[in-house]
């Protein structure tokens, strides 16, 4: 079960620990909809990383309602992955600290490349979809309905057309 790796010790934007229920961290919605996490494993030396998380960051903002970021860094320099975290307002982290967390979730989520961002059912701690960046990119109008939906968020046809 991956939400007890996710639920507690966690850190928000500015790297102060966070209290492990939030009003932001709930297991659904206002209108009864999943709570959906989006656990992005990323890191700062990373240019598809850099490029993406602007992205992310926007789609974040406009559905904080019922999408959650929790980033997990793969840097390897406390430093660099501090810095990469500020100001992104409204994310949680895994502390870098915490190395035995990090490197369980990216097993349990078979990372094999970054960015990743894996989408999870906030109260069961499913994983709902491991297409979250190419949701977000190609289909951000509907990927959070169909994530909700309990789909991929994006179909073989939005991944293949090239615009």
């Amino acid at each position: 079960m991956l939400a007890p790796l996710l639920r507690g010790g966690l850190v928000d934007h500015e790297g102060r620990p966070v209290a492990s229920q939030l009003p932001s961290w709930r297991e659904t919605t206002d209108d009864a909809q999943p709570m959906l996490v989006g656990v992005y494993f990323t890191a700062s030396w990373c240019p598809p990383c850099q490029a993406f998380s602007p992205t992310l960051r926007a789609f974040a903002q406009t559905h904080a309602a019922a999408f959650q970021v929790v980033l997990v860094s793969l840097d390897t320099d406390p430093d660099a992955a501090a810095e990469y975290i500020v100001g992104k307002t409204g994310w949680l982290a895994v502390p870098w600290a915490d190395r035995a967390r990090r490197q369980s979730l990216t097993k349990q989520l078979g990372v094999s490349m970054i960015p990743q961002l894996t989408i999870l059912n906030g109260g069961t701690g499913a994983v709902v979809s491991t297409w979250g960046r190419s949701a977000i990119l190609k289909n951000p109008q509907h990927c959070l309905e169909e994530w909700q939906a309990g789909g991929s968020g994006v179909s073989w046809w939005q991944l293949l057309r090239p615009w």
